[in-house]
């Protein structure tokens, strides 16, 4: 047997080549590749298997004249045939088949063909050779050398704050996703124009090229292919649209029932971006884009600058037509309580009231003005005497008491007040969260430099009471989606802040009502910290009863974040969510074992192993899978105090200690045990790597 990256013989038994350090288990689960070393071409050498689908095998190649890395696609339906290992001939296995399968070969080379007459595209991967050898296709193309888009997402931190979702990682803003996604956006556009489609257009097929560009990688193409040329066009649409979706949520879009927008995700969107990418993700062909050069047309291509669209749960998105025409909403937001006019239109009554009895007495000398405001005037409403009356009364105290109680409006110069109420404008003009938030901080700094707080204690109530409605609604609609560490982290931020502004309103002599949000924060911690627990033993659950063992990746993403949402204490070694955060832990640094050399592997292991309570399934890749001398003693020790237990660890095959795993940090029945071997671990195993 030979190691499928340094061809070197390696031991049946082995896990990881002694040479080079690559995983083994990976060139089984690929057996119909070509072996490594062989020379295509005479020029094109083998040097990696990288994907096997149900229509090609994809290698890393190196080109021997060039001294460059390429890619290599071999025209490959596992399904219909098979290869002779000694003269790598490629043949049909079913003769009845001969037909179709001829038939697939030329709809793989005609889009071969269509591709390399549009020359070369910046958001595609160059195609640099075709021809044909051991009785099927290869098609060489530009080799990206760069991270995959999930790598890259995985290495953000968002850096808006006034995203509702800010500092969640793995995720970047819409301006962002725009200006790495318009090269393939224009690229599968020329693609369309020219009657072809890119087709299986996902995550994994894009890259980063040696120049920074995200690329579509390599040449894919599949049997589906030749099927309707217009669902294939549209099947693009939406796939870049999903790929747009998922970078800035963070969250994958389905395709099997309704969708929220990202504004009510609470991201700070674009509106007509917006619209845009959810008309490219609508799951009836009928309204998604027509192709990709439409789609492009509505993302970048708009007369003017539209407003954006601030987190809310009622926002309205911009229309956009099929042929990327806009269509202008008006954004409708959660409604408040009225601001109180001002008097002006009050007074102005007034006067025209005393220019008419005025013109009338000059006319009839009969009405006595003053026996006639005596009596009020009742059709301007019952506060006219009040408010002549308080004015005479603050007049007489201003000139009794002098400058020593003078009221606060009387301070006022007319700066002041256009300055007051620009402010109330702003908040009357965008009811939003962020907008009405931003009206209450420069109406805290307005009281504050004015000694102001009787004059504007009223607006601040119902600016507050504005904010704190569409705080608690964008609220709801967190605790309505999945249950996610980072949804906490989320709610918990927004919480905090509005309580905050309440209490520095409430430094102001101000007082507005935060009972609901205090009630809410009260209850959160609790409520949601289970609801995290029971979601990740359903997952769990549903994982080991459908599939026979758990998703590392599922549970994983379950947990991510719950380190830092503050919900366990991490002296607390018998916490439950603390314990599945470290199962999750587990399990993603098992995960990313797959992918790593020996000697990277026992280096993460050793990163992570004291953080993750020295688990005994890490401590098998450790000591037993890599060979690590020193930590092979205590995954002995451990195996046998399982074994004391009456578990047989050392035996289980890896899915079983996978599961084993999930029981032992989550049944309570296992405390005892884990207390013992972790009180072991952390008192004897010192060394790092």
């Amino acid at each position: 047997m030979n190691c499928p990256k340094c061809n070197k013989e390696v031991g049946a038994n082995d896990k990881f080549c002694p040479y080079c350090g690559s995983r083994l288990d990976a060139a089984a689960a690929m057996p119909n590749a070509l072996q490594l070393n062989t020379m295509l071409k005479e020029k094109y050498r083998i040097e990696r298997v990288l994907e096997e689908g149900t229509s090609q095998i994809k290698y890393l190649a190196q080109d021997i004249t060039l001294q460059v890395y390429v890619t290599v696609n071999e025209f490959f339906l596992k399904d219909y045939v098979s290869r002779d290992y000694s003269s790598k001939q490629m043949t049909v296995r079913d003769a009845a088949k001969a037909g179709l399968v001829s038939q697939w070969r030329n709809a793989f080379l005609d889009s071969v063909r269509n591709k390399t007459r549009l020359g070369s595209l910046a958001g595609i991967a160059d195609i640099r050779d075709c021809f044909e050898q051991n009785g099927t296709i290869y098609v060489v193309t530009e080799w990206l050398s760069g991270d995959d888009l999930q790598t890259f997402l995985n290495r953000q931190g968002y850096t808006k704050p006034n995203d509702a979702m800010y500092g969640i990682k793995n995720r970047i803003d819409i301006d962002t996703a725009k200006q790495i996604f318009e090269p393939i956006i224009i690229s599968v556009a020329k693609l369309h124009d020219a009657g072809d489609a890119y087709g299986n257009i996902s995550f994994g097929s894009m890259k980063f090229g040696n120049n920074g560009m995200l690329k579509l990688s390599g040449f894919l193409w599949d049997i589906n292919d030749t099927n309707n040329a217009v669902a294939r066009v549209q099947a693009d649409v939406y796939s870049i649209c999903a790929a747009m979706y998922k970078c800035i949520t963070g969250i994958e879009p389905s395709n099997t029932g309704a969708l929220r927008t990202p504004s009510e995700l609470g991201i700070a969107i674009d509106k007509y971006d917006e619209a845009a990418i959810m008309m490219g993700l609508a799951l009836d062909l009928g309204r998604r884009f027509a192709n990709v050069a439409v789609l492009h047309k509505a993302l970048y291509n708009r007369p003017q600058k539209p407003q954006a669209v601030q987190g809310g749960v009622n926002n309205q998105v911009g229309q956009i037509n099929q042929a990327g025409q806009y269509n202008q909403t008006n954004s409708i937001y959660p409604s408040g309580t009225e601001r109180k006019k001002k008097s002006k239109a009050k007074t102005v009554i007034i006067i025209l009231v005393i220019i008419a009895l005025l013109a009338g007495i000059g006319a009839a000398g009969v009405v006595f003005l003053p026996d006639l405001l005596s009596g009020g005037l009742p059709f301007l409403g019952e506060d006219s005497e009040d408010d002549e009356n308080s004015e005479t009364e603050e007049n007489s105290e201003t000139e009794e008491n002098g400058d020593e109680d003078q009221s606060s409006e009387a301070e006022l110069d007319d700066s002041d007040i256009e300055l007051y109420e620009s402010i109330l404008e702003q908040a009357e003009a965008d009811e939003s969260v962020e907008n009405q938030k931003d009206a209450l901080e420069q109406l805290i700094s307005f009281v504050s430099d004015n000694n102001a707080a009787e004059y504007a204690s009223e607006d601040i109530a119902d600016i507050f009471d504005t904010y704190k409605t569409g705080v608690l609604d964008h609220i709801a609609l967190l605790d309505s989606q999945n249950v996610l560490p980072a949804i906490y982290t989320q709610m918990n931020i927004e919480l905090m802040e509005a309580l905050d502004l309440a209490s520095r309103i409430g430094e102001q002599d101000i007082e507005v009502d935060s009972d609901d949000l205090q009630s809410k924060s009260d209850t959160l911690k609790t409520d949601y910290k289970q609801r995290l627990i029971d979601n990740f033993d359903n997952e769990a659950q549903e994982e080991i009863n459908t599939n026979g063992v758990i998703s590392r990746s599922v549970l994983w993403a379950a947990m991510d974040g719950a380190d830092q949402t503050g919900l366990y204490d991490e002296a607390d070694y018998s916490d439950p969510l603390r314990l599945r955060y470290i199962l999750a832990l587990t399990y993603h640094v098992d995960s990313e074992l797959d992918s790593l050399g020996r000697e990277e592997a026992v280096a993460r292991l050793y990163e992570v192993i004291g953080s993750a309570d020295y688990n005994p399934l890490l401590l098998y890749y450790l000591g037993d899978l890599n060979g690590d001398e020193y930590a092979e003693g205590f995954y002995q020790y451990a195996s046998d105090i399982l074994a004391d237990n009456g578990y047989d660890f050392y035996n289980m095959t890896t899915n079983e200690k996978r599961n084993f795993m999930y029981y032992y940090y989550t049944d309570d029945s296992y405390a005892e045990l884990r207390d013992e071997l972790l009180t072991y671990m952390r008192d004897n195993f010192t060394q790092t790597q």
